[in-house]
């Protein structure tokens, strides 16, 4: 696999050793375990992001994969395709957060380290609390195979997130937009605190990133790789290259003149996007007409600025 590396992406290395090494060993030695497995690379680590690159070789790196089982499907297969696997992938690379490394695992288990539960969230309010990097890299990534469908059906169903789940985190991102950028980094500059103006800034990009994400219809990546997403996104990359402008920008006045940009524009996308009324220059209002269009009584119970 030496050679490869040079060339292709994490990815594409680790389904390639799936198919030509990993597939063709448990049809000949285990072929009727072939039916059960479900196969691909997803979670944390750059290649999941399919954002690798030659620098990204230098730890972590290996051309494993997971092989996810039912919980029957484990006790009757779970050790020999172990042993397969084993014989093949010679190095762990990246554990998962739970600990563990790639190879064999149940289904349940791989969801229960990214939500805390081996299934979809229990209630709306587990899922609007969850943080949203651990719900992206549940669902990056690739799946090579899926013979039984559980995994994929947990996946794509993670995928496709709860219109009031996305109206209450986008509520608090866009209440702490006009928070941390609309109010306090004018202030704090005011008071002298240029640090605090700082922080207030960076606050204010995280949350404009995560607002643009999420009326994408999609979750907030780990935010090594929030922008670089977000620009390929349709239609996000003048946002993504604006908030990162934002960002290394020193000029007071100018920081000021970009936020407005921003909130501008987020604005925009939240009315077309038929979450909200049109309310003015100021975020807040706007989050709270999100907010209020939540059907869930349980999901209201969470204070707008958490989620």
């Amino acid at each position: 696999m030496k050679g490869l590396i040079k060339y292709m992406k994490g990815l594409e290395i680790s389904e390639k050793c799936f198919r030509e090494s990993f597939m063709p060993a448990v049809e000949a030695e285990y072929g009727e375990a072939a039916e059960a497995i479900c196969a691909g690379l997803c979670g944390g680590g750059s290649e999941c992001y399919g954002c690798d690159d030659k620098i990204s070789r230098d730890h972590d790196f290996s051309d494993g994969f997971y092989i996810w089982l039912t919980e029957d499907d484990d006790i009757r297969y779970g050790v020999g395709l172990s042993r397969i696997y084993r014989s093949i992938v010679k190095s762990e690379g990246r554990r998962s957060v739970e600990g563990r490394a790639r190879g064999v695992c149940t289904v349940g288990s791989f969801y229960l380290g990214y939500l805390g539960t081996r299934g979809l969230p229990e209630s709306l309010v587990d899922w609007a609390l969850l943080p949203e990097y651990a719900l992206y890299e549940a669902c990056n990534g690739r799946v090579f195979c899926d013979n039984r469908g559980e995994f994929s059906r947990i996946r794509e169903a993670l995928l496709d997130i709860p219109e009031d789940v996305l109206r209450k985190k986008l509520a608090c991102r866009l209440i702490n937009m006009a928070q941390s950028g609309q109010y306090n980094y004018t202030r704090c500059l005011a008071h002298g605190e240029r640090g605090a103006a700082r922080f207030a800034l960076d606050e204010f990009c995280k949350n404009a990133v995560s607002a643009a994400f999420l009326l994408n219809k999609s979750y907030t990546p780990y935010y090594k790789w929030a922008l670089r997403k977000l620009s390929e996104l349709d239609n996000m990359k003048t946002f993504a290259g604006l908030t990162e402008e934002l960002l290394w920008e020193k000029d007071e006045k100018k920081c000021s003149e970009m936020i407005e940009n921003i909130c501008q524009r987020i604005a925009r996308m939240t009315v077309d996007a038929g979450l909200c009324s049109q309310c003015g220059d100021y975020l807040e209002p706007y989050a709270y007409g999100v907010y209020n269009g939540i059907a869930s009584r349980e999901l209201k119970t969470v204070h707008i600025m958490e989620g």
